[in-house]
């Protein structure tokens, strides 16, 4: 059984590191809209607690982001290039 759905999931042993899509521009797609969903809900609902909630993701997400390129970087060899060229969460900024 895969563990894609623990805290830090590790690339299983038949994983391909995929640099089409999405993936061209951003490292982290999935993080990436969870912390844009949470600032437009909070923007929605003109909500302090949840802009605060929201600001907090970004930090949370960022060591998370960390941790699993540790892992893909064990995994992947060519992972080290992708990510020079490649941003962690929004296309051309950061």
């Amino acid at each position: 059984m895969r563990d894609t759905m623990a805290p830090f999931p590790a690339p299983p042993p038949q994983a391909q590191l995929v640099r089409r899509g999405i993936y061209a521009h951003i490292r982290h797609p999935q993080y990436t809209s969870v912390m844009l969903a949470s600032l437009g809900w909070a923007l929605v609902w003109h909500s302090w607690s949840s802009f605060l909630v929201a600001c907090l993701l970004i930090p949370f997400f960022m060591a998370k982001a960390r941790h699993e390129e540790h892992r893909l970087r064990e995994r992947f060899s060519e992972y080290a290039s992708y990510a020079q060229t490649t941003r962690w969460f929004i296309p051309w900024i950061y």
